[in-house]
């Protein structure tokens, strides 16, 4: 094993010997001042799209080293470590960059964080970070040929269901769309008024015509039941588990309400249309399994048993004693008469009702976690009173 990874080792020494000899001879060639580097022609994946200078710092014109590829196959790399190694170059030589770009908060304003490093540093211009990652992506592009894999969560998951070349575009128009929206809020103010809503809203419109000027209908149908709010919402339903056919069934029926102004909630007659149209299509006892995943009991329920390991129907079973707990305290509390010592004595039976079933569902471990469930969604008055 020492052996092997002595090897392996040694190896990866001797390539990146090769490519530092290689940068210095490419350097050698050129000014020792620094030349911005080039944009590729596809950055602008829409007319909207903005210019921007990126940062300059000295180029190594890998592209000039066609049997990069070859040499590191011939010392027996596999195409991951390949890509692993050839990733960590590019990413050294465009670290300063990325850093010029990322400013540290003093401690006195409001940015800085003493527990997030996610807030220790601040893009000064999120449009030049974002054409700098998009020219460092189109490089290692060109260096890899035909083994390269998107490193990015969103650009892999578009080349799932569409052609490379389809899917690096969309996430150029998502890149773009989101810093014209980032710049139309003031940078990153929660105030959401009238002028930017509507800014927002014009963005979003045309986002969309450009999305779908770039796709097929047939991409671009695939394209929004992967990514759209319709179909987040319909996976999102815990212990509801719809088929396939039932998601696809269910996403024609709601698609409609992912570009409208109003949601189903602001309007009374197409929530009622809906909600019949729903239970026409799934039937009763589907529709009331498609009512349940969505009321926040559950869900807090189904997530307890789920952690704990649980079956679905520990899950069930602790949503249905919930709901006969809060009919019980809607029953006592229109008692407006009931003295203290009725709610003392009240509280107290209901603790060690609580107890005795809930151990039973979930046992003595995950007892404590359920009582706060239980607890957390009724009142913490009844986990805090006295027996």
């Amino acid at each position: 094993m020492k052996r092997a990874l002595v090897i392996l080792l040694l190896i990866s020494l001797a390539a990146n010997t090769v490519f530092l000899v290689r940068a210095s001879r490419s350097l050698s060639t050129t000014s020792s001042a620094s030349t911005p580097y080039p944009v590729s022609s596809d950055t602008s994946a829409h007319p909207g799209a903005q210019s921007h200078t990126a940062p300059t710092f000295p180029s190594t014109d890998w592209s000039a080293s066609p049997n990069t590829l070859g040499f590191l196959r011939q010392l027996g790399l596999t195409d991951p470590e390949i890509r692993a190694i050839i990733r960590a170059e590019v990413d050294a030589r465009y670290s300063a960059s990325e850093r010029a770009l990322r400013k540290p908060p003093a401690y006195w304003e409001h940015t800085f964080s003493s527990h997030s490093a996610a807030h220790l540093d601040k893009i000064t211009d999120p449009a030049a970070a974002n054409d700098l990652a998009r020219q460092k992506e189109n490089e290692l592009r060109q260096l890899l040929g035909d083994i390269y894999e998107p490193a990015h969560d969103q650009l892999r998951q578009y080349t799932r269901y569409l052609p490379f070349e389809k899917a690096w575009h969309l996430k150029l128009i998502y890149d773009d769309y989101r810093l014209l929206e980032f710049e139309s809020k003031g940078r990153g103010t929660p105030l959401r008024l009238p002028t930017p809503r509507e800014q927002a809203s014009y963005l979003r419109e045309q986002q969309r015509a450009d999305i779908e000027a770039l796709l097929t209908p047939e991409e671009l149908y695939i394209h929004n039941i992967h990514t759209s709010n319709t179909a987040s919402f319909l996976r999102n339903l815990v212990g509801f588990e719809a088929t396939k056919q039932e998601f696809i069934a269910l996403y024609e029926l709601r698609k409609s309400l992912d570009h409208r102004r109003t949601t189903s909630a602001q309007d009374p007659a197409l929530n009622e249309l809906i909600d019949q149209q729903t239970r026409d299509l799934l039937g009763e006892k589907r529709y009331a399994d498609y009512i349940r995943a969505q009321d926040p009991d559950f869900r807090a329920n189904h997530d307890l048993a789920t952690q704990l390991g649980l079956p679905p129907e520990t899950a069930l079973a602790s949503y249905e004693y919930l709901k006969s707990l809060r009919a019980k305290f809607s029953d006592f509390t229109a008692q407006n008469n009931a003295t203290d010592e009725q709610w003392n004595a009240f509280f107290a039976q209901t603790r060690q009702e609580m107890e005795t079933t809930l151990t039973k569902l979930y046992g003595e471990k995950g007892f404590p976690a359920a009582r706060d469930l239980i607890a957390d969604r009724l009142s913490a008055r009844v986990r805090n009173v006295d027996p």
